[in-house]
């Protein structure tokens, strides 16, 4: 947080019950928070779930995950169907800030439409290698663990991921 500028703020870092680490900054974790920008954390916890039920791999690439969307709307980039859930989640995938700027279009539906947004992220050119590129904050990959959940589950994101992870957790009344 320092390192950052975030002058206010608190997280817990708990791995099967156990908490592991702890971080305070004018503000105790105990406190609620009315607002909080969690849903990468919330996504990733939540593809990592279903993946784990359906007994994938974090290493899955694409191309495994998301076979019928991939053939109903083939990448530009032979590359993007070698993207695994993992480089998704670190944001080492090849796709940078680019796509969410140049493909504003994303932006046009109150309730997101993920087919028909990964449909134009898909004719898009990867920036880097998957796994070979560094860190670039793009929600272009949370979108399509967003797609990645709802295939392995046959359910929509908000309901699974309420159900199986938040719920589970003690986060009731989550949006």
């Amino acid at each position: 947080m320092n390192r950052h500028g975030i002058r206010t703020g608190s997280i817990v870092v708990a791995y099967q019950g156990d908490v592991l680490a702890v971080g305070e900054m004018s503000r105790k974790i105990s406190e609620p928070a009315k607002v909080a920008s969690l849903s990468k954390a919330i996504t990733a916890v939540c593809a990592l779930h279903a993946l784990d039920k359906k007994g994938m791999r974090f290493s899955a690439p694409m191309r495994d995950v998301l076979p019928e969307l991939l053939a109903k709307y083939p990448p530009k980039d032979k590359r993007f169907a070698d993207i695994t859930v993992a480089q998704r989640i670190n944001q080492s995938s090849g796709i940078t800030t680019r796509y969410h700027r140049k493909i504003e279009v994303l932006r046009t539906f109150k309730k997101e439409n993920k087919a028909w947004q990964l449909s134009k992220i898909v004719q898009e050119p990867l920036d880097g290698t998957p796994g070979s590129t560094s860190f670039h904050y793009s929600n272009a990959n949370f979108l399509t663990l967003g797609l990645v959940i709802e295939a392995l589950s046959g359910e929509d994101y908000e309901t699974y991921c309420t159900r199986e992870v938040l719920v589970p957790s003690g986060v009731k009344n989550a949006k």
